[in-house]
């Protein structure tokens, strides 16, 4: 690798501070720099910061917490990066399971993905209900998804109670009142022969 002046000079820039901060103690700024001992007492009491904070208490909660990610003690954050989140958008959007949502970002959870997908207003589509042992309770609330009701809307605008949303019988009152609130209506084909 062939480096230009200025990278010759930053890596120089580099080696000065690597020597002032051992010469001296201090940083450039002039923080003190760690020492092993206190990067030791790190690792003997991480989690507890307590007893970290007591260890070293001209060191801020903050710097230790910072000293600690830097020594790989503490597991990192899983940050979204706007490439991870670009894949992984349309696969949520797109109604995809979570699993294969964050296959591609091993280093997701599914909480993540639920939080960052509300976090940005991103919605999966609505499924279908599912179907039950009788045919016209199903065709009635795949009408209703089709008009973009909930099984709850369905109930409260024909008036069924919870019929809608937990059907445990066939119900024909319940089946008339919605089929006629949705504007449709029941025919009756007698099979001669």
């Amino acid at each position: 690798m062939i480096l230009s002046e200025y990278g010759r000079a930053g890596m120089r820039l580099a080696d000065w501070h690597a020597g002032y901060m051992r010469l001296y103690g201090v940083t450039a700024r002039g923080d003190k720099a760690w020492t092993e001992e206190e990067v030791a007492a790190l690792r003997d009491h991480y989690p507890d910061y307590e007893r970290l904070c007591a260890a070293l208490p001209w060191r801020t909660k903050k710097a230790i917490g910072h000293k600690l990610a830097k020594c790989g003690l503490v597991r990192p954050r899983r940050v979204w990066r706007d490439s991870q989140w670009s894949t992984a958008k349309p696969l949520y959007r797109r109604g995809d399971s979570v699993r294969e949502v964050i296959a591609p970002a091993t280093d997701k959870v599914p909480k993540q993905v639920w939080s960052k997908a509300s976090a940005m207003g991103v919605r999966r589509p609505r499924r279908p209900p599912k179907d039950t042992p009788w045919p016209l309770v199903n065709n009635v609330r795949r009408q209703a998804f089709r008009l973009r009701l909930t099984m709850a809307d369905l109930d409260e605008l024909a008036g069924t109670g919870s019929y809608f949303r937990r059907p445990q019988r066939l119900d024909y009152d319940a089946i008339r009142k919605a089929v006629a609130m949705m504007g449709g209506r029941l025919v009756v084909r007698w099979h001669d022969g």
